[in-house]
């Protein structure tokens, strides 16, 4: 099996957001995402892929697309007990309101309150509120980067670093 794919949806049909006479409402915002990968080493120690993965954003008020491109690579380390090492290299770009992960771990908590960057939040703000808001930004590129290492099964360590720019700054 050398090539894989996968078809991801994820929608929020009562997502909060502020209506126009500043009261709160609902939205809606729906995310679909694509991947596929393709394996093109593998044998008892070491696999690598290559990947690639397109995603949209439709929601109340717009609509936004990402996608990525990058390699990973697993190796096995075998001794008295297995070790794995794990990394990643991903190339990025994204309209201004794309926001990869959107529906993550943490959705449930973060659709009241978005996560901000800004040291005192005076207003919050909901995170179908702060993709309205980004509608007005550049488009961006990047990369991201991770290792991670396992200890059979027991303990496991990652690492990662993403940088990104504006169109504007390439």
């Amino acid at each position: 099996k050398r090539i894989s794919m996968a078809l991801t949806v994820a929608s929020d049909v009562e997502a909060p957001m502020t209506g126009e006479d500043g009261q709160p409402t609902a939205g809606s915002v729906h995310g679909i995402g694509f991947d596929t990968e393709f394996k093109f080493y593998k044998n008892d120690s070491l696999d690598m892929k290559a990947y690639v993965d397109v995603s949209g954003l439709f929601y109340t008020g717009g609509s936004s697309a990402g996608g990525a491109l990058g390699v990973l690579v697993r190796a096995n380390i075998e001794s008295t007990s297995t070790h794995v090492l794990r990394g990643r290299l991903e190339f990025r770009m994204s309209e201004p309101s794309f926001i990869p992960s959107y529906f993550d771990t943490t959705y449930r908590l973060g659709r009241l309150m978005a996560p901000s960057d800004a040291e005192i939040v005076t207003e919050p703000q909901t995170k179908l509120d702060l993709l309205n808001g980004l509608q007005q930004d550049p488009s961006r590129w990047g990369f991201y980067t991770e290792l991670t290492y396992h200890l059979f099964r027991r303990f496991s360590v990652m690492a990662s670093y993403e940088d990104s720019g504006t169109f504007g700054d390439a």
